[in-house]
């Protein structure tokens, strides 16, 4: 019985080891990689043969000889696997969540103020900068009326278009 749960946990940590040489989470899943890993992706189920061989050897060493011997360690050995599993899931979650993204969006963009870089023409473009997410953004800019906005004035912006926006000064 040690031999078994010492040879999965062998198998496990040959499965990090892999892992970790080639760099790349794979999953049993489908083959899209959005969201966290899943609890069948490489590390996840090496972590959880990891722990269970290794605890379940520890057990069936140190229980006393006895029928339960053998479900006892086998409970202990699932019931390890299954909490090291939940917390390199929960880490792995918790460092996906970390991530950020400097992508503005176009409803981010909606209301916000910003100044006029490039002078706005009546019926031409120019350029305005947006302070959004602790960094700035460009983008091409249309007046939404007849008039001319100089560089330098604060305007808003009152709808998107593709890559163009569209704006009215503030008064």
């Amino acid at each position: 019985m040690t031999f078994v749960f010492l040879a999965l946990g062998a198998i496990g940590f040959l499965l990090l080891v892999v892992s970790l040489i080639t760099g790349h989470e794979h999953d049993l899943g489908a083959d899209v990689h959005v969201g966290p890993p899943g609890f069948l992706s490489t590390r996840a189920v090496g972590v959880f043969l990891a722990g269970f061989g290794a605890v379940g050897a520890v057990a069936a060493l140190n229980l006393p000889a006895g029928p339960a011997r053998g479900l006892i360690a086998s409970t202990l050995s699932v019931l390890s696997g299954v909490v090291l599993s939940g917390i390199y899931l929960a880490a792995m979650r918790l460092i996906q969540s970390q991530e950020a993204s400097s992508l503005v969006g176009d409803r981010e963009l909606l209301g916000l103020e910003c100044h006029v870089t490039v002078s706005i023409p009546a019926s031409g473009v120019g350029e305005v900068a947006c302070p959004i997410g602790g960094q700035t953004t460009r983008r091409m800019a249309r007046a939404a009326g007849t008039q001319t906005v100089p560089e330098g004035s604060r305007v808003r912006i009152k709808d998107v278009y593709g890559a163009t926006v569209i704006v009215e000064p503030l008064a």
